[in-house]
């Protein structure tokens, strides 16, 4: 096994600069392919870490409108309230009545 010393060191950089000088088309096709490549899969890698991120953050936001008749009556909308708070995941539960609703949109 041979032994890499300080000059066989120095040789081996200086041959290789002079043969990336002698073929210099090729030296610059190559590093321009490998610069597109990487420059790909960068783009790729921010693209797909955008929408894994994207839908991390929209998996968290759902909301569901849940809209009642006129006529429905409180116990009615009472249990529908505890039905809708056993499901896994449900965060919180917030009422608005429908003059409260209309004084909101009235407002925005």
């Amino acid at each position: 096994m041979a032994t890499l010393t300080f000059s066989s060191l120095l040789y081996s950089i200086k041959q290789g600069l002079k043969n990336i000088w002698r073929n210099r088309t090729f030296s610059a096709a190559s590093i321009i392919t490998m610069t597109v490549c990487l420059s790909l899969f960068g783009i790729m890698l921010a693209l797909v870490l955008n929408v894994n991120a994207a839908a991390r953050h929209y998996e968290q936001d759902i909301g569901i409108t849940v809209l009642f008749d006129e006529n429905t009556p409180q116990e009615r909308i009472d249990e529908i309230g505890k039905e809708i708070e056993a499901i896994p995941g449900v965060a919180e539960i917030s009422f608005t009545s429908a003059e409260e609703a209309w004084a909101e949109f009235q407002e925005n």
